[in-house]
């Protein structure tokens, strides 16, 4: 698991299955004894937020919507990021949280 891959993610609960960005260091995401890892969600239709960044395929990567994953319902990796939209998420993240 690195940080800019899509990854399909079967949550428990009400909102169910989706795919989120991972966006917690790698170095992170790479110790299997971290059961949580951070993510952003990744919507088909376009936010209309400026936190908001394109992906390729016509999705959208949503910077206000930073959520906690939890890495036993993470199922399968969908595609890894290219470091320009990387770097765009993480423009969006540092305006989201004031960094």
């Amino acid at each position: 698991m690195r940080r800019g891959e899509i990854w399909r993610y079967a949550a428990k609960g009400p909102r169910g299955d989706r795919l989120v960005v991972l966006v917690s260091g790698s170095g992170i995401n790479s110790d299997d004894r971290r059961a949580w890892l951070l993510g952003v969600e990744v919507t088909s239709d376009d936010p209309g937020d400026l936190l908001a960044v394109p992906l390729p395929g016509g999705r959208w990567a949503d910077a206000s919507t930073l959520v906690r994953v939890f890495r036993r319902w993470l199922t399968e990796p969908a595609e890894m990021l290219d470091d320009d939209v990387i770097e765009r998420i993480d423009v969006a993240l540092r305006a989201a949280l004031d960094l």
